[in-house]
Order: structure tokens, then sequence, then C-alpha cells
């Protein structure tokens, strides 16, 4: 079944013509694709859409402006995590920020080490109108969305999460004392012996 979708993520338009290998796979496709903030990790683990994760793997794979990232990410795919990482050294930074808070998955936050502990400068420039930030600074602001909106996270730790600056060097700081204390508990993916600092 052929479908023509046009979805909006992050402030890009993304067209793309579905090839679905039936018509019941290309249905749920369509479905997470434009629910994607609805879909959760378990929906997508259920044996019974083993079909539409092919589908949104070869769909990731054609474009990164696609809400499939956001759902393999979701899942803790780490391939479609560590090509989303890739993305802040480039000029599709703001596209790859905004598909990581919306995955959400604190797995995320370890492939994003090298990035926020770089030593670059501390501050953000203008270039043209626009502020840049370096993408340790951009980094760090990924990991507090993260914390602050997961639930795999104690209250404490989201609220410490909460209270931290806005993009800043001390942000920068505050997210690598925080990783240095928990980088063994994150590393093994278990949120609940994280602590706040």
């Amino acid at each position: 079944m052929i479908g023509t979708m046009v979805l909006a993520l992050c402030g890009v338009s993304w067209t793309g013509v579905l090839l679905a290998r039936n018509p019941e796979t290309d249905a749920k496709l369509k479905g997470a694709l434009a629910n994607f903030q609805a879909v959760t990790p378990e929906m997508l683990r259920d044996t019974a859409n083993a079909d539409l994760l092919v589908e949104l793997r070869s769909l990731a794979a054609e474009s990164d402006a696609t809400p499939a990232h956001v759902l393999l990410m979701k899942l803790g795919d780490e391939s479609a995590i560590q090509s989303c990482v890739n993305r802040l050294h480039s000029d599709r930074k703001k596209m790859a920020m905004n598909q990581l808070m919306l995955a959400g998955n604190p797995k995320i936050i370890s492939f994003l080490s090298g990035e926020f502990n770089m030593e670059e400068r501390g501050e953000g420039t203008f270039v043209g109108d626009q502020l840049k930030f370096p993408v340790s600074m951009n980094a760090a602001w990924v990991v507090k969305t993260i914390i602050v909106n997961s639930p795999a996270f104690s209250v404490e730790v989201r609220e410490w999460a909460k209270a931290l600056p806005e993009l800043s060097p001390a942000l920068r700081a505050a997210v690598r004392a925080w990783w240095e204390t928990n980088k063994a508990a994150l590393l093994r993916e278990d949120y609940t012996a994280v602590v706040a600092p």
C-alpha cells in the first residue's frame, strides 16, 4: 500500500512515500508516525509490532527528519541514538536536540557524555542575529530536559534538575558533576540508583 504523509517535527517538514509490506503494517506505521509522542517503548517491544520496527528502521535510514528516529530512540535503539548525537555537531543540531528530548530515554544520557564533557568556550556566540551555543552546553541542556521529564528518575533527582540554570557554563558544570557521581548507575541503566549531587 502506498501512502503519502506530511509530518512536522522540530519545524522541519518531511514528506515521504510509505511502502509497507502489507496494509496492516502500513496502517501501524502511519499511526505510529502520526502519534509518535504517545507511542511507548512497551508498544514498540510488543512482538506483534516486529514488522513496524523493520519499517521504522528503513524510514530512519532514508531521512533524519522523521519521527521514526524518535520512536527508535524511545526504544533504546543504540544506532538511532548515536546517529542523533552525531548530528549535534552539524547544521542539523537543533533538530537533533529536539529529537533527543522528545525521545526522552535516559539511556541517551550516557551517549551524550562525550559531548557535555567536551572542552569548549564557556558561552554562546552570535552568528548573524542568532545566538549559538557550543555542543557541550546543548548536550547538557538535553540531559537536563531528559532528567526533568523522565519518571525513571526519583522525584528528588528531577527536582534537582529543574533547579539547574538555563543554557550556561554553570549548567554544563552541574551536569558534568552529576555524571561523575552517577556514571556507574547510568551506564548499567539503573536509574533508581541515580542521586542528586
